[in-house]
């Protein structure tokens, strides 16, 4: 079967046959926590934090940030 062919079969089911087809899939990636983050979002949360401390980066407030977006969009 295809990804295609799997993707039109799920927009078939009910609401609470896709909740369980995504909590199936949701089941096949790997959590080292309680907090549902894969391995590879963890090390890169760690690598980020580990840049900050070292003042590696240059952090933005909110308002600079947002002000930006609304810019932008």
């Amino acid at each position: 079967m295809s990804l295609v062919e799997i993707k039109q079969s799920i927009s078939t089911l009910n609401p609470a046959e896709r909740v369980e087809v995504a909590a199936h899939l949701d089941n096949l990636f790997v959590h080292d926590d309680e907090t549902g983050l894969s391995n590879e979002w963890r090390n890169e949360l760690n690598r980020r934090c580990a840049q900050i401390d070292r003042s590696e980066v240059t952090l933005l407030p909110w308002s600079e940030v947002n002000a930006e977006l609304e810019q932008d969009f």
